[in-house]
């Protein structure tokens, strides 16, 4: 099955710029758990390609996606929270987990709709996935 990158329609605000995970039936999201940077940070370039791997060991054996992705770049940005350069980006590797299986680990974040490629609208690339499978579902 392949991996499908699900958009919602460009007049949910909260969605815009912003993809879904899916594999046959099921919605991905990502982990703090499974991702070693902040989720906020991340970006999905159209080039990503996703591989899909069973890990019998993760979660009683669930499939994961896995790719290298675009995340916003934070070594550069000395001890200031605003400035006017644009923020450069780093690849970074990401693994998501179906959605069904979230928050049996630990209490950190999870969240299900990514940003697709760059948003560059002020907003944070990554919000709460409850919204996005709302929007998903109607």
């Amino acid at each position: 099955m392949a991996v499908e990158r699900v958009r919602a329609h460009p007049e949910v605000r909260q969605d815009a710029g912003r993809i879904a995970l899916t594999r046959g039936p099921l919605v991905y999201c990502l982990e703090e758990a499974d991702n070693a940077i902040s989720l906020s940070r991340l970006h999905v370039p159209e080039r990503a390609r996703f591989e899909c791997r069973f890990e019998p060991d993760l979660l009683d054996g669930v499939a994961t996606l896995s790719a290298s992705v675009e995340a916003d770049a934070t070594a550069d940005w000395t001890g200031t929270l605003y400035r006017l350069e644009p923020t450069k980006a780093e690849a970074a590797p990401i693994k998501a987990v179906p959605y069904f299986a979230w928050d049996n680990r630990s209490g950190a974040r999870r969240n299900a709709r990514l940003a697709a490629g760059r948003v560059g609208r002020g907003e944070s690339p990554l919000t709460s996935a409850c919204r996005t499978l709302g929007a998903l579902s109607g």
